[in-house]
Formats: C-alpha cells, structure tokens, sequence
C-alpha cells in the first residue's frame, strides 16, 4: 500500500486487494486527496426546475458539506450546481445569495478544479 493513497487518507488490503479510504474528517478521492471537511465545506448552490428558456436558482441554507455531496445533493432535489456563463447571470446568483441574508460563506457551482490547478 506505500505510496498508493494520497495524504489524509488510509490504505487497506483485503483479499490481495488496496483500498484507500479518506480518514474520518476528510473527504474527496483517496488517491488523489482528501481534504478536510471542516475547512473546505460549503453551502450548494443549485439551479432548480425552470420554465422553458429561464434558469431558477435556489440557495440551499441548511447543509454545508464538500462537492461531491453538494453535486448529489442538488441532483436529488431535482437540480443541478448552478453553471455561470455570463456576467448578469453572475448578478443573478449574487442576488439570489444576498436575498438568503447568508454572509461570509462559499458556495459551490458546477465549476471545479478537480482536474488539476487553475
């Protein structure tokens, strides 16, 4: 197993077999890394269900969990992670946000990093 996972995480052998394992506290992918979830945790934003041609945001308050769980969180309840593709949809969303009196918290969206630095 040395080598085989990444930081955070552990590493098991069952039937000749490694599995990597985020450690309690961490999230993420075992071999590429797992990050603490306390500190990279935020609240999703989702794209609801819409009338035809019109994006609706909502801005889930009550969790606050890591991306993958954000991404599943918002295909269960019929959305998606919101996707910014202009500078007045950006408004949208701020506005959208502001309307929620949340303040100083991150929010996730469809964008990531996941596939290396930006």
């Amino acid at each position: 197993c040395s080598g085989l996972c990444s930081d955070n995480a552990t590493c098991e052998v069952h039937d000749h077999v490694p599995y990597c394992t985020c450690m309690p506290g961490f999230s993420g992918n075992p071999v590429i890394g797992c990050k603490d979830i306390a500190r990279y945790s935020h609240r999703c934003l989702i794209t609801g269900i819409r009338p035809p041609g019109k994006k609706v945001y909502r801005v889930e308050r009550f969790i606050k969990v890591n991306f993958y769980a954000a991404f599943s969180h918002c295909i269960t309840h019929g959305g998606r992670l919101a996707t910014v593709e202009s500078t007045d949809e950006n408004a949208l969303i701020k506005e959208e946000i502001r309307k929620t009196g949340i303040r100083n918290f991150e929010f996730w969206t469809s964008g990531t990093n996941l596939g290396g630095d930006w």
